[in-house]
């Protein structure tokens, strides 16, 4: 197939990284519904039940003291 100068070819746009979205997402952050909370502040955390959870999914897991 041979094109002539007059013709283009349809470029993809570039992928951000997430830390790209992340960054424009900040312009959102009074925005609730663009941002998941799993915890309310004050909340306490159960980190061996994260622990496992996380293990369960084949994550390895190393706790540093």
């Amino acid at each position: 197939m041979m094109m002539n100068s007059t013709e283009s070819i349809p470029i993809s746009p570039p992928q951000l990284s997430a830390e790209a979205l992340a960054i424009a997402r900040l312009k959102d952050e009074d925005d609730p519904s663009q941002w998941v909370t799993l915890v309310e502040a004050g909340e306490d955390i159960d980190i061996e039940k994260d622990l496992e959870y996380l293990k369960k999914r084949g994550y390895k897991i190393q706790i540093s003291s």
